[in-house]
C-alpha cells in the first residue's frame, strides 16, 4: 500500500515535471522517467 501511493507521487511529480518542462530537451525528460519506472519496476 505504502508503495503504492509513493508510485503515484512520482507519477505526479513525473506528469507536474512534463507538464512545466522547465524549456528542458524532451529526450532527456523521457531517459529520466525511464530511469525511475525501472528502478520501480512500473
Amino acid at each position: 500500500m505504502i508503495k503504492s501511493s509513493f508510485i503515484y507521487e512520482i507519477q505526479a511529480f513525473i506528469w507536474v515535471f512534463y507538464g512545466v518542462g522547465f524549456g528542458m530537451d524532451n529526450r532527456y525528460l523521457k531517459m529520466i522517467v525511464d530511469e525511475l519506472r525501472e528502478m520501480l519496476g512500473i
